[in-house]
């Protein structure tokens, strides 16, 4: 312990160390509170997420979209419109509405989906003047889902909901930039195959209703049209 010019400590040595000793002490005390206090904050706030998630899922997936022909018109004549056999990969996340009562078999999904797809357009007036050019497709979509609880493992669903997409591709002849973007209307049904507690399989069949893309071309007007898409993969339930 410091003193003051000219005069004499009369504190005992062993005073001044058990001040300093339970100064740490009481410092010490008051972190340890602290961090027990940081600790119990993010636990309780573990534990609401665990009992709210408690019965969600999460799935990834692998998809094949079936694109029905359209016909679009454009620059005063018709074309028909196609894309190929499109395979693609996605994942979705469903969350349940209550764990217990009337509520718990309804839930919400987000969804995410890409596909390598392309475009394909003939003129109908002169079948050799043909554009095509490759492009992705990527969806979002967010559904109702109801699930159909039983005694067995398998348990059906369907959905119904709304989205959109997006395609980008390449650049087409006459510097037409293959990019555009479409709202979607999606309903579906399917069923999770249940493996144990919380590995599942998911398999089922997506309907996307939508007016063909013009790909950013102001000239073209598409029809509707709809893509079928098969769905299989693996589900997870927390």
């Amino acid at each position: 312990m410091e003193t003051p010019l000219g005069q004499v400590s009369t504190a005992h040595p062993a005073e001044s160390t058990t001040l300093t000793i339970l100064t740490r002490c009481n410092d010490s005390t008051q972190l340890t509170d602290i961090n027990a206090m940081k600790l119990c904050i993010a636990s309780f706030l573990i534990a609401v997420n665990l009992a709210v998630f408690a019965s969600d899922d999460v799935a990834v997936f692998g998809i094949v979209q079936f694109t029905r022909d359209s016909t679009g018109y454009g620059y005063g004549s018709f074309e028909t419109q196609s894309s190929p056999i499109s395979p693609g990969v996605g994942v979705e996340y469903r969350h349940w509405l209550a764990r217990e009562g009337k509520w718990r078999d309804q839930g919400i999904e987000v969804e995410y989906s890409v596909s390598s797809s392309g475009a394909r357009f003939v003129n109908m007036s002169a079948p050799n003047a043909v554009i095509a050019f490759g492009l992705n497709r990527h969806a979002f979509d967010v559904d109702f889902v109801h699930r159909f609880r039983s005694d067995s493992r398998l348990v059906p669903f369907f959905k119904t909901g709304a989205g959109g997409f997006i395609t980008n591709g390449g650049m087409a002849p006459g510097g037409i930039l293959g990019t555009d973007g479409q709202f979607d209307l999606v309903g579906g049904a399917g069923a999770d195959l249940r493996m144990s507690r919380h590995l599942g399989i998911r398999y089922g069949l997506t309907a996307r209703w939508f007016r063909a893309p013009n790909f950013s071309d102001p000239g073209y007007h598409g029809s509707r049209t709809v893509i079928l898409e098969p769905v299989a993969g693996l589900s997870w339930q927390f």
